[in-house]
Formats: C-alpha cells, sequence, structure tokens
C-alpha cells in the first residue's frame, strides 16, 4: 500500500510537470511515468493526469495547490497575508467609514444607538501573472528535477508579484498599481532609527496592521548601523523594527524603506495556479555565449515548456498616508 504522508510544497506540482514532459503531449504515456515514478503522491499525480485525459476537472488540483504553496511564503504578499484585507474577484466591497460607538449606561438606563457608514468600492477584477521555463527532456526524466522545477517557477512568479506590488508604477489592464504609486515620502536622515520616527509621524494607517518592506541589504545594513537594539533589530530577512515586522525582497528598490498599513490593502489571490507544458513552437532564448536573444524550436532540440500562471490582484483602501516611503535610505 502507498505511503500517504506527502511531500514537501512544490514537489507535486514539479512532479506533474515532469510528467507531462516526459509524455511530450501523450497523456497515456506521462501518466505511466508518473505510476511507474513511485513517489509518495503518484497517485495524485496520475489522478490529474486521468482527469485531464477525460477533459474532466479534478476534485481537487493537488498539483496546483502544491506550487502556490511553495510560492507564496516566498512574496511579500504570502508573508504579509494574515494583515491584509481579504476580496474576491468580481465582487464588489464595502469600507467602513464609520463604526460602531460604546458607551458606559447607568443602571436602568437605555444604551444609545450607533450607525455604522460604508463607501462603496468596485469589483476587484483579475490580474494573471504568468512564468515559463525551458527544460530538456532528458532532465524532465531526472528526480533531480523536482527542486529545480519548483524553484525556477516559483522564483519568476515571485519576482513578479514582488516587482509590481513595490516598484511605484501606476496599475495597466495586464498589472495592478504598486502600492507605493501614491506613498508619502520622506528623505532619509541616515540613521534607521530617525528614519522610522519620520515615517511613523507621516503615517495614517493603522498601526496594528503596519510592516516595513525593504531590500535584503538595506535592512542588514540598518541591523549593522545599530547592532542589537531592541527597536531595530533587524536584518537581511527580515526582522523587527519600532515593534512591527520587517519583510524583505530583492524587488524592492536599495536604500528604500516602506512602511505600509497591511490592513488598508485589499488583496485577491487565487488559492491555484494553472500550470501547463507545451513541446510544440518555438521560444525566443538569450545565447549565453552572444547574448543575443533567437528563436529556439522546441521540438527539434528536445525542450518542453513549462508554464504557471496564477491571477492576483491588490489595491490600496486606507485612508490618506497608508503607505510611507523613505528615500536615500544609505545606512
Amino acid at each position: 500500500m502507498q505511503n500517504k504522508e506527502m511531500p514537501a510544497p512544490g514537489r507535486t506540482a514539479a512532479r506533474y510537470l515532469r510528467a507531462l514532459a516526459v509524455g511530450g503531449g501523450d497523456l497515456i504515456q506521462a501518466a505511466s511515468f508518473a505510476a511507474e515514478s513511485r513517489w509518495l503522491d503518484s497517485e495524485r499525480v496520475k489522478g490529474l493526469i486521468d482527469a485531464h485525459m477525460l477533459g474532466t476537472a479534478p476534485q481537487r488540483n493537488w498539483a496546483a495547490e502544491s506550487f502556490v504553496d511553495y510560492l507564496r511564503p516566498r512574496t511579500i504578499v504570502g508573508q504579509l497575508a494574515a494583515l491584509f484585507r481579504p476580496a474576491a474577484f468580481g465582487v464588489g466591497g464595502a469600507i467602513a467609514t464609520a463604526g460602531t460607538q460604546s458607551w458606559w449606561t447607568a443602571e436602568g438606563g437605555s444604551t444609545a444607538p450607533s450607525a455604522m457608514a460604508f463607501s462603496a468600492t468596485e469589483p476587484m477584477q483579475p490580474r494573471k501573472i504568468s512564468a515559463m521555463s525551458v527544460i530538456s527532456n532528458e532532465l524532465a526524466r531526472a528526480s533531480a528535477a523536482d527542486e529545480i522545477v519548483s524553484r525556477d517557477l516559483a522564483r519568476a512568479c515571485a519576482h513578479g508579484l514582488d516587482t509590481a506590488f513595490v516598484d511605484g508604477q501606476a496599475g495597466t489592464d495586464a498589472r495592478p498599481a504598486a502600492v507605493n504609486a501614491n506613498a508619502v515620502t520622506v528623505a532619509s536622515a541616515g540613521s534607521i532609527l530617525k528614519d522610522a520616527a519620520a515615517a511613523l509621524a507621516a503615517f495614517g494607517g493603522s498601526v496594528s496592521s503596519a510592516a516595513w518592506i525593504a531590500h535584503p541589504r538595506t535592512a542588514a545594513a540598518a541591523g549593522l548601523q545599530h547592532g542589537e537594539n531592541t527597536q531595530a533589530n533587524i536584518g537581511a530577512t527580515g526582522g523587527t523594527l519600532a515593534g512591527l515586522p520587517v519583510v524583505t525582497s530583492e524587488a524592492m528598490a536599495e536604500n528604500t524603506l516602506l512602511l505600509i498599513d497591511a490592513g488598508g490593502i485589499e488583496m485577491a489571490m487565487d488559492d491555484t495556479a494553472e500550470l501547463r507544458t507545451g513541446n510544440q513552437g518555438a521560444v525566443e532564448m538569450v545565447n549565453p555565449a552572444t547574448g543575443a536573444a533567437e528563436l529556439v524550436s522546441l521540438y527539434q532540440n528536445n525542450l518542453t515548456a513549462l508554464l504557471a500562471l496564477l491571477r492576483a490582484n491588490w489595491r490600496v483602501v486606507g485612508p490618506a498616508g497608508s503607505v510611507v516611503q523613505v528615500t536615500g535610505a544609505a545606512y
């Protein structure tokens, strides 16, 4: 009987893509490869391919969930997921502009009523981010490809998500606006503690759901500047600053510090991803020897393209000053 212990996140997704690549468009061969590989999750991978052959949707897409589970903790949005205001695609939301109040009431006295006030938000439309990796069909058969495939696709998607989240650019029909597109800007004083104090003074969001975002190098330099100071306990992998969590990402500009009210950001992101393969046609690839882009035939070169696609979108709905950006922070 097959061991029901499941592999680490990302492995099922990589094995599903590998099986499709080995099949080369032949789903029977792909299912056979999954069954013969005797992975801990072989039954799940084969079940997904069988559903594909029958043209039916699986009850649960283990590969897609595996990929997103592997991706999330590698992104800014994943690390701050608990603080965001959740939203659903295609559904309008509401923002409370005035909340219910409470009063002390004397014995026998009446309770004064209060009413909440709301403003409506437009439905959140999905935006799609995709990453494509090209591997040789020989690599697809190698057991070492599990980690290579999952890491490469997840790293590409994570960089795309993080870049769009903090690059300061306005939104388009293809991508969301960065959360710092209209941020309040504060010039650095050269000290991480002074900069934190200035950012908090300019901050108009809720401190209870606030977080800092920085490039790993900027966070590391800030940590070295103040050593073991309890108010700046940060480094390249994050930490805390003024008691608030710090998330680091290489998509963040160096010498920049971002303070966001995550609770003032509506976030929508699917729990699954679309995973596909293809071995027909040509893709544009950069020749490492010349640096020039060339069209490469997948079929003629025994290659398979692996594609991961997921939907995500966000928007700042908090009050003015919900995002503050410290510039020139060369610690």
